[in-house]
């Protein structure tokens, strides 16, 4: 992942150092329970390790990575398997790395399809971790970004998952 530059106008970090970066952003919330915390963690240590993998250039030399997220996702399954985890924590870790990326319009539609693909638990812990893994991409898009400037709060998904 050190090596893995990401010369594209999202990310200011190769993929090692934003992985770093998101993992020191996350911090310890009364709306997690320990177990929560650590998956998170071992989440963005996962997110996106297949990055290298799927690393393309366009002709513009710009940097693209269609597809890490399932193989990000992928290499987390079995590494998690090789160090004998558990299933569900498996299968949290699994969700959120293949899900890591997925930016819906932030509109009741939308939002629902993704929290019933992924499960609303699971779409809590995403939601959570979303928003700490774009600020450590690019402080200017992440702002952009953010629910709270873009009409998020105060609808019932933002209620429901800050409530």
């Amino acid at each position: 992942l050190m090596k893995c530059a990401q010369n594209n106008p999202h990310h200011c970090y190769n993929a090692g150092k934003h992985t770093i970066a998101a993992m020191k952003a996350l911090e310890r919330d009364s709306d997690l329970t320990e177990k929560e915390f650590e998956l998170l963690r071992l989440s963005l240590l996962f997110h996106d390790m297949g990055k290298s993998e799927c690393r393309s250039t366009d002709d513009n030399v710009t940097d693209h990575f269609h597809g890490h997220a399932k193989v990000s996702e992928e290499i987390a399954v079995r590494l998690m398997k090789r160090l004998k985890f558990d299933n569900a924590s498996i299968k949290t870790v699994s969700v959120l790395v293949l899900y890591h990326d997925a930016k819906p319009e932030l509109k009741g539609p939308s939002v629902r399809r993704l929290m019933n693909r992924m499960g609303a638990e699971l779409f809590r812990l995403l939601f959570f971790t979303g928003f700490k893994l774009m600020r450590t991409q690019l402080p200017a898009y992440s702002e952009d970004r953010d629910p709270h400037r873009n009409g998020l709060q105060g609808t019932a998904c933002h209620r429901w998952l800050y409530s």
